[in-house]
C-alpha cells in the first residue's frame, strides 16, 4: 500500500467509526496510589480478621456519547497484610475495567 492508499482508507474508516459514534469522545490517561484497610467482623466468638493493602497503578477513562462512561483499570499491588490465614491469589497484577450508563 502506498501513503495516498493509507490516507484514503484512513479517512474513509474515521469517517465510518465517527458516523457510528464509536470513537471514544472523551479519554484521559490517569496514574494512582490506593491503600485501604478493612475488618470483617464476627457473631460467635471467634477473632475478626483484619486486612490491610496498598498498590499503585494506572488507567484511562473513557467516554461514548452522552450517556455512557466507563474504567480500565490496571492495579499493581505491593503490599498486603492479613492477620488471619487466607490464602490470597499471588497475582502480580489485577485489571477492572467498568461501564456506567446515565439517563
Amino acid at each position: 500500500m502506498n501513503g495516498c492508499a493509507i490516507y484514503c482508507f484512513v479517512k474513509k474508516l474515521k469517517k465510518h467509526l465517527v458516523s457510528l459514534d464509536i470513537i471514544a469522545q472523551k479519554f484521559e490517561p490517569n496514574l494512582f496510589i490506593n491503600a485501604t484497610q478493612g475488618i470483617q467482623n464476627t457473631l460467635g466468638n471467634t477473632e475478626e480478621s483484619k486486612a490491610a493493602l496498598t498498590g499503585a497503578g494506572f488507567g484511562f477513562q473513557y467516554g461514548f456519547g452522552k450517556h455512557i462512561s466507563g474504567n480500565l483499570q490496571f492495579d499493581f499491588p505491593f503490599k498486603d497484610k492479613y492477620n488471619a490465614d487466607i490464602t490470597m491469589p499471588t497475582d502480580n497484577l489485577k485489571i477492572v475495567l467498568d461501564f456506567q450508563y446515565r439517563t
